[in-house]
């Protein structure tokens, strides 16, 4: 089988270059033709590594399995998540490991599965995502970290940027439409559009968000302030935030967004809206993934 590797060497302490050879190794050993890339070296290693790929392996966290899907989904090639990261929501999705012998099981088994892929639509760019899409405070806080990071980050490297946002909170004027309707009215708060339900410290906002039914999630929360966002990350904590009338919960195809200056992020990424709104779209049966071994 023609194998892609992509991994990202700033990733996970630098875990993810370190596997790296002896997982060549393995991999040759069972027959695999390789082509590997690092995308800290290269902007196109995704592609180089996808082309004519049956399987790409993409080491690192969410950031590098964001940047890697656009070359999976057009080159048809099923992605797998070597989780190696901070959080690794996609690879927790599926569950995904990062063993040696995990990973040969799963090329050996073969087993796929095809999901959607949640896709922005500004000024004729396209950008797609396999997790979320969010504005707020957690996109203010990945804003915020960022544009201090020098290189591989953990937990502890939220510390500074949530304790900023804590003095001085990034909540802004939110209006939505999803399918047409309107569902908030330049109301302030943080919205996030799920295609998955995963999301960071095991908070489970989006609790009905599903990758292959062909919509979006997109979970609204009303928060002036700092507590109030606490407050709803607590509540889902205890799996009962929507049992609350201030939240707005839909499931949509299409979603439009004005958010003037909120700060947004996608799959753990900053991401920067020139415009201050965005079109989103479900983009059905996108991506397909290479599964763990039964």
């Amino acid at each position: 089988m023609k194998v892609g590797i992509v991994f990202n060497s700033k990733s996970g302490r630098g875990r993810a270059a370190g596997l790296i050879p002896s997982l060549m190794d393995a991999l040759h050993d069972d027959g695999h033709e390789l082509t590997v890339a690092d995308v800290a070296a290269s902007r196109d290693a995704s592609r180089i590594a996808a082309d004519g790929a049956e399987a790409l392996l993409v080491a690192g966290g969410d950031g590098s399995v964001h940047h890697s899907l656009h070359a999976a989904s057009e080159c048809g090639t099923a992605l797998y998540h070597i989780p190696m990261g901070t959080e690794n929501l996609f690879a927790r999705q599926f569950g995904m490991r990062r063993e040696i012998e995990a990973i040969r099981r799963a090329l050996r088994a073969g087993r796929t599965c095809t999901v959607d892929l949640g896709r922005t639509e500004r000024e004729g760019a396209q950008t797609e995502f396999a997790l979320m899409l969010s504005m707020g405070l957690d996109a203010s806080i990945i804003h915020r970290l960022n544009k201090e990071r020098r290189g591989p980050i953990s937990h502890l490297s939220y510390t500074k940027p949530i304790l900023h946002e804590v003095l001085r909170p990034t909540l802004r004027p939110l209006t939505i439409h999803a399918d047409g309707k309107a569902i908030v009215k330049n109301e302030v708060g943080m919205v996030v559009i799920a295609n998955s339900r995963q999301y960071a410290v095991r908070l489970d906002l989006a609790t009905r968000a599903r990758m292959d039914d062909g919509k979006l999630d997109v979970v609204f929360f009303p928060a002036k302030t700092i507590l109030g966002v606490m407050r709803w990350y607590a509540a889902s904590w205890l799996r009962d935030h929507l049992d609350d009338p201030g939240v707005r919960y839909v499931h949509a195809a299409q979603v439009e967004v004005e958010a003037g200056a909120a700060p947004s992020q996608m799959d753990g990424e900053a991401w920067h809206m020139e415009t201050g709104s965005v079109s989103v779209h479900a983009a059905p049966q996108r991506l397909r993934v290479l599964l763990p071994a039964e």
